[in-house]
């Protein structure tokens, strides 16, 4: 490949990367404007704990504990990253783009990116973690979906929607 298809086929991932990542943001963080929502969804994922999984009040308690103290830890972040994401963008501006600064600013954006995966990958090992051994194939199968729901922001698990045949995405094991 010639470099300057090299550097198109390098700013396409990037963008799609970039794209992915906002979508992500937008689904973990929303705004202001839908406290009601929010409040909603913390619901429904206590009362999924609660009815479907099993938690009794004592695992509700702890997961609220858990769950503000994640948010807490989340919430600085996602601010570095919508910053990153803003220096990043913001050299569309520019006459030229310095590859250099380009490739830097797209690593940043790409380590704060890392840092926010891994912090929810640990929550949610720190959440599997309060399951009876009884919960744990209920809890698994929960996360699984919500995974799914972060991965492909636009399929909702509704019924109209075709499951994949993928074994690595199947939501019946």
């Amino acid at each position: 490949m010639t470099t300057p298809t090299k550097n198109k086929l390098f700013i396409i991932i990037i963008a799609l990367l970039l794209i992915s990542n906002i979508v992500l943001v937008v689904f973990f963080m929303g705004t202001n404007k839908h406290d009601s929502r929010d409040k909603r969804g913390r619901g429904e994922i206590t009362r999924i704990l609660k009815e479907d999984v099993g938690f009794n009040d004592n695992q509700i308690k702890q997961y609220e504990e858990i769950r503000l103290a994640h948010r807490e830890k989340m919430r600085p972040l996602f601010d570095s990253m919508r910053m990153a994401k803003e220096t990043l963008y913001n050299q569309l501006y520019l006459p030229s783009i310095d590859d250099s600064v380009f490739n830097a600013a797209s690593e940043e954006v790409g380590q704060k990116q890392q840092r926010i995966d891994r912090n929810l990958f640990n929550h949610f090992r720190s959440l599997r973690e309060l399951c009876t051994a009884e919960q744990q194939p209920k809890f698994d199968s929960m996360i699984k979906h919500m995974v799914q729901r972060m991965i492909i922001p636009g399929r909702k698990g509704s019924p109209g929607k075709s499951k994949t045949t993928d074994s690595t995405k199947n939501v019946n094991n």
